[in-house]
């Protein structure tokens, strides 16, 4: 059979005080007690008990009993604790609603963070490598101009190894180069394919126009990609990069390259210009 103290420790771990956890389990042993008695057998001063068992009674688990001999105490029905369980099931699910919101909030605060302009400066060919390859970090789709050769810059291995990384995240480019790019690229390569050889599924899913127009004139490679615009160029042979993390810059400078798309066609490709050169 069960002692006090084992008895005592059970209404504890409900989330009783020691003192209120102590009394019941006295109360459990006795039909009815009177406060002087009850404080002897728990050892808890008079003065105490009786803010105890107020909390008790205000909770349910005790009842006064009053006859000829005065006032005495008794455990009441246990089944009072079922709310006890109840309000620690509430307060638990009050945690979690809070949980979430604060999981929220605290995602909104971190992604606003991210919203604060940042500007990175780069330099030198392993430098401009690191800012080409932060374009990997793009959530789907990358908006290039460009007149560079990346594999004359910086390697055909290089090359490869952002090709391949490219097709295996599924990403997207639409990339948009001007009238001497496609001169260029054609009298030296000849194809895309032959180009990106051996990715060639970059090729296929890159997607490369010319906008025929004097007035555009790119010098090195943009790059708009997530809340980022990144470019470089080379000044005196030296390749020089920055990247600028604004969400509200790279909002303008994607417009402007949708409103450039939009005024190219299929016709427009890379690939297609070829035929325009013979």
């Amino acid at each position: 059979m069960m002692n006090t103290q084992e008895l005592a420790g059970k209404f504890e771990a409900l989330g009783l005080s020691p003192n209120e956890a102590i009394i019941l389990s006295h109360l459990a042993e006795l039909p009815e007690v009177n406060v002087t008695d009850l404080g002897k057998r728990t050892g808890i001063p008079r003065g105490s008990i009786y803010r105890h068992l107020f909390e008790l009674e205000q909770k349910g688990f005790i009842e006064w009993i009053l006859d000829t001999r005065g006032k005495k105490v008794t455990i009441a029905n246990l089944s009072a604790l079922r709310h006890i369980i109840q309000e620690s099931r509430q307060e638990l699910d009050q945690k979690e609603n809070l949980l979430e919101q604060l999981t929220r909030e605290v995602a909104e605060k971190r992604e606003l963070s991210t919203h604060k302009p940042i500007i990175r400066h780069f330099e030198g060919k392993e430098g401009v490598k690191q800012l080409i390859w932060n374009t990997l970090e793009a959530k789907t789709e990358i908006k290039v101009y460009t007149n560079a050769f990346r594999k004359e810059l910086f390697g055909q291995m290089w090359l490869v190894d952002y090709t391949l990384d490219f097709v295996r995240k599924n990403l997207r480019d639409k990339v948009l180069g001007d009238e001497n790019y496609a001169k260029e690229f054609h009298q030296k390569y000849g194809s895309r394919e032959r180009y990106f050889d051996p990715v060639k599924q970059f090729a296929q899913i890159s997607r490369e126009r010319i906008f025929k127009s004097p007035l555009l004139k790119i010098q090195g490679e943009i790059y708009i990609y997530n809340d980022v615009v990144a470019s470089y160029t080379w000044e005196d042979n030296n390749l020089i990069g920055n990247e600028i993390r604004s969400k509200y810059f790279s909002t303008t400078q994607s417009t402007i390259f949708d409103v450039l798309w939009a005024q190219t066609t299929e016709k427009n490709s890379l690939d297609a210009y070829k035929s325009e050169l013979s």
